[in-house]
């Protein structure tokens, strides 16, 4: 009787805060996750290379259009 309480593990209580955050770890770690997050974060650099691109041909059009009216 008194062995069989040695080999039972003890029935902890874990606060809801550490139970999501655990499951959410283990979500972020999915392939699936990490493919979408990486497709995320390559269409946001793309983007801001877009944008790069139109600042940069606003500029230059208008260096010369200014040097055309001199």
């Amino acid at each position: 009787p008194l062995l069989d309480n040695l080999f039972k593990p003890k029935e902890r209580f874990i606060p809801e805060k550490e139970m999501h955050m655990r499951s959410k770890r283990i979500y972020d770690n999915l392939p699936e996750v990490k493919k979408r997050q990486e497709e995320k974060q390559k269409r946001i650099i793309i983007q801001s290379n877009r944008l790069r691109v139109e600042i940069f041909k606003k500029q230059l059009l208008d260096q010369l259009l200014q040097r055309n009216t001199e």
